[in-house]
């Protein structure tokens, strides 16, 4: 049914002349079909925020690969300034155990976002857990990554992390909590192993949950002792015992510990 637009008498649809008030009725001059009306008053579907696509592209703002004189691994950033890294990525050990921290320290995100090349500062760092943090000298502020509730980390759960392996550009990797509670004897106290595989250059990378929030930051793989390597010296070939990364074993650094770093400066509460 519709109305007169003139007496505001009832009409049905087919009729073209008010029989109360003799005006014309106007035509429904709309073309769209019925599929077409419909479509218009359903709301539509929000994006698909649990996409590997829509997470990278979430995280790689955040990203950074962190370079110093002789080294180059990746960093992310945390609380707008600063950036988190690993601590063997920009310090080493000398033969009598000193700590030698690199005196330039500088920073890049994906030139997607930001082409320029920043310098950044050491605040603190923890040899033993594997966590340097760092703050950019400029005062800038950038996307932030949040870091996770280590209690609710669990194995099989779904991770991924980008980082710059072997110093490439940013690449994205994805895989599966193998042990969220692992414990070893080296090169970190508290860590979360992984099922994927990364190189150097990874260390450093922040490893995140379908939320997009840091469960835990990428330090070391799994190496084993390969015998088969054979190299040529003046006597003939020899055998030589090689380290070699483990594939689908990696370990990141907790949350936690990333958390208790943080703490120390009052920066995390």
């Amino acid at each position: 049914m519709k109305k007169c637009n003139i007496c505001g008498s009832a009409l049905h649809d087919d009729v073209e002349r008010c029989p109360m008030c003799g005006a014309l009725v106007e035509k429904n001059i709309s073309t769209k079909t019925q599929e077409e009306n419909e479509e218009t008053t359903q709301p539509r579907l929000k994006e698909d925020t649990n996409t590997s696509a829509y997470n990278a592209e979430k995280v790689l703002r955040s990203v950074v690969r962190v370079m110093t004189d002789n080294s180059v691994g990746t960093g992310f950033v945390y609380d707008g300034n600063l950036v988190i890294t690993n601590a063997h990525v920009i310090s080493n050990v000398d033969g009598k155990g000193n700590l030698l921290v690199s005196r330039i320290i500088r920073a890049s995100f994906s030139e997607k976002f930001d082409k320029k090349l920043y310098v950044l500062e050491l605040l603190n760092i923890d040899v033993k857990e594997d966590v340097a943090i760092l703050r950019f000298v400029d005062n800038v502020s950038f996307p932030s990554l949040a870091l996770a509730d280590q209690s609710k980390v669990a194995m099989g759960e779904e991770v991924f992390t980008i980082g710059c392996p072997l110093g490439f550009d940013f690449s994205y990797i994805n895989g599966h909590i193998s042990n969220p509670n692992k414990k070893t004897d080296g090169k970190a106290n508290r860590v979360i192993q992984t099922d994927m595989t990364v190189n150097h250059g990874n260390s450093g990378g922040p490893l995140c949950n379908m939320k997009c929030e840091v469960v835990g930051m990428i330090s070391f793989n799994e190496m084993h002792k390969s015998e088969d390597n054979m190299i040529d010296t003046p006597n003939g070939p020899a055998r030589l015992a090689m380290y070699k990364p483990i594939d689908g074993m990696s370990f990141a650094v907790t949350s936690d510990a990333i958390k208790d770093c943080l703490q120390v400066m009052k920066i995390y509460q």
